[in-house]
């Protein structure tokens, strides 16, 4: 499919008291400079810069970048014949184009993509404009088939608007969460209120504008200046998976290169990283001498992982809430079976990370290297959990408990019912965990993250809980089996440490998947 551009730049800044706006500086880069270098960021069959007024400094501002630039002879009489000399100058025929504007502040080549997906995914062959809070804005994006309508239509209506009088069945209004495809710069205290924008605002919109358009990119911070830099410790920038700097700032050129590319890698490999840029040596170094270097902690932001489950009607819905907090994106296959339960439903969804992931699903406290030996134990008898310790793990084990239909007891510290589901029952304790009890039978998750996960390990046992499990690293498990007499030892207790399975978990949800998981698979083995 080919996609054109038409990027409009002849218009004469008539409201600007004498300023060219097109020329204007916007985040250190003139208006139609930094507005092309979005748009040739995305990929297109032709680009197309219209000029006009103040033709000859427009094309110098521009003249580095890959775009054809023509002069609109007519450009006084409107936007529309620029529109109009922008299609004449088309090399090839393509499938439609986008009308770009140069006064947009918070221009975005994601906009660009989503408009070019929504198209190729819904095959309507339209006018695709992006809205906010129901307004209309740039750029649109037009189907070829109305080219010939616009080269009949008569100069100086204001751009292509009377094609979505003329054609409201064909325009399709595609919502977008940046309010930037309504805002313009016209008058001077338009410009002049750019010039007050929160740069921190500004980064973490534009975040959330890459989070949400599910491309790729990393975020790097500098965490670590010794001696001379440019940056500074809590320094930001953006990069994309081909390591260009989005936005932000990172450091000089060579230290922006340097990130850059590490940034690419941890982008393709998934992980993030620690680096460290030295700027104080010429040979060794980055290739300048600043006498100083930085740590940079570069960290990927993928899209949704995809996963592949059964077809599973019965559970659709909590299926699409609990992918929502794994943040996976779940492809179903017809070919499997569709659990019937929902115990069979997290085994699923354990098995298919594990598949996803290449990891064997197994129990961690057998693959971890855990020094003890486990032999089988009993399945729990009771549906009653406790879980003790007030983290971003304790709530989501309790949501997933509570899908199992189990009685769900959360105590520990400051706890706030309003975090957890209406069904579970919160025990705020004023004290320490000295203070906790258990039930014989039941299952007990302990994820206080305290010095006393030991001595809560060893209560839970004695009170004959069926499954006692304890959120932790190989080094801390070690320390409960050493402070329980067990290290080498057989262990016929109930023992779970490290809990859960080997799914390679990387988030709160996705560890308490794992625990409950490994809970509901030893429950639907029993006899």
């Amino acid at each position: 499919m080919k996609i054109a551009c038409l990027l409009l730049a002849a218009g004469s800044s008539s409201r600007m008291k004498g300023a060219n706006k097109l020329l204007l500086e916007v985040n250190g880069e003139s208006f139609v400079r930094r507005t092309l270098k979005e748009i040739t960021r995305v990929s297109l069959s032709e680009v197309v810069v219209v000029t006009g007024h103040e033709a000859d400094r427009v094309r110098t501002e521009i003249e580095s970048l890959p775009a054809k630039v023509i002069f609109n002879n007519n450009f006084a009489t409107g936007m529309h014949s620029s529109i109009r000399a922008g299609l004449l100058a088309l090399e090839s025929p393509c499938d439609a184009f986008f009308v770009c504007l140069c006064d947009q502040p918070h221009f975005d080549h994601q906009i660009l993509m989503m408009l070019k997906n929504v198209r190729e995914r819904s095959g309507i062959d339209g006018i695709f404009a992006p809205t906010f809070a129901g307004q209309k804005g740039h750029p649109v994006l037009i189907s070829s088939r109305f080219i010939p309508e616009i080269l009949a239509h008569d100069d100086g209506d204001h751009g292509c608007s009377y094609l979505f009088k003329r054609h409201p069945q064909d325009v399709i209004a595609v919502e977008v969460d940046s309010s930037g495809v309504v805002i313009d710069v016209d008058e001077p205290a338009d410009y002049e209120a750019l010039q007050v924008i929160d740069p921190v605002e500004e980064f973490y919109k534009k975040t959330a504008r890459l989070l949400a358009s599910s491309a790729p990119f990393a975020v790097a911070t500098v965490i670590e200046v010794i001696g001379s830099a440019s940056a500074r410790v809590g320094s930001k920038a953006l990069f994309d998976r081909e390591g260009r700097n989005v936005l932000g700032w990172i450091g000089g050129g060579c230290a922006e290169r340097f990130v850059g590319e590490e940034s690419k890698q941890a982008i393709e490999c998934g992980r993030a990283r620690t680096v460290l840029a030295d700027l104080d040596d010429e040979i060794f170094g980055l290739g300048v001498a600043c006498g100083g270097k930085m740590r940079i902690f570069i960290d990927p932001h993928l899209p949704a992982e995809q996963i592949s489950l059964p077809i599973t009607p019965k559970y659709e819905n909590e299926i699409r809430s609990l992918s929502g907090f794994y943040g996976w994106n779940i492809q179903y296959q017809k070919s499997m079976k569709s659990p019937e339960t929902p115990e069979q439903l997290l085994i699923e969804l354990s098995r298919a990370a594990a598949q996803t992931r290449a990891r064997n699903g197994r129990s961690l406290r057998i693959v971890k290297g855990v020094p003890a030996k486990f032999k089988a134990t009993r399945p729990s008898l009771l549906k009653k959990v406790t879980i003790v310790g007030r983290t971003r793990i304790t709530e989501a084990l309790a949501r997933h408990f509570s899908l199992l239909s189990y009685s769900v007891r959360a105590i520990g510290p400051d706890l706030r019912s309003s975090d957890y589901p209406s069904n579970v029952e919160c025990r705020c304790l004023d004290g320490g965990y000295d203070e906790v009890s258990f039930r014989e039978g039941e299952v007990v998750v302990i994820a206080s993250h305290t010095s006393q996960d030991r001595e809560i390990v060893r209560r839970a046992l004695e009170a004959r809980a069926s499954h006692v499990a304890m959120v932790g690293s190989l080094k801390r498990s070690k320390e409960v089996l050493e402070h329980l007499g067990l290290i080498d030892q057989v262990v016929e207790e109930p023992l779970f440490i490290p809990a859960g399975l080997d799914i390679d978990a990387k988030n709160p949800d996705e560890i308490a998947l794992s625990i409950v998981a490994e809970v509901a698979a030893l429950k639907e083995s029993a006899p």
